[in-house]
């Protein structure tokens, strides 16, 4: 498995299928200060979610409260078989909206994704 790269805010790294937990594949994602952490104060714990008490339509995991930080997935990588380069699927329009600065930062990332996933594919081949 590939090491996890990480450029200020923009990381590649290796993720559980939700699917089939046996199976890895890897992403991009974009980490952003969690508004949620430490702020149990403004929920309720109604079972095992706790919803907000001022806009109850949402809930969180216990967890959320615990972690500084939250991500979602910019792009994916998936391999065809056969194939030793891998696709690059990214998330609707999010890559666009980055600011210059995580745009490079994307790029840097990406490189570094496709380099690692072929280097890793040909090993596998061998």
């Amino acid at each position: 498995m590939i090491e996890k790269y990480r450029i200020n805010n923009i990381e590649f790294r290796a993720t559980k299928s939700f699917v089939d937990n046996t199976v890895y594949y890897y992403e991009i994602v974009k980490w952003y200060d969690n508004p949620w952490y430490k702020k149990e104060n403004d929920f309720e714990k109604r079972g095992d979610r706790y919803v907000h008490k001022e806009y109850n339509f949402f809930g969180v995991e216990e967890k959320t409260f615990r972690t500084k930080e939250c991500c979602y997935t910019l792009a994916i990588f998936s391999n065809r078989d056969g194939e030793m380069e891998p696709d690059l699927t990214t998330v609707g329009d999010r890559v666009a909206k980055l600011e210059d600065n995580e745009i490079m930062d994307f790029f840097t990332i990406m490189r570094y994704g496709f380099d690692k996933i072929i280097s890793e594919n040909r090993e596998k081949e061998d």
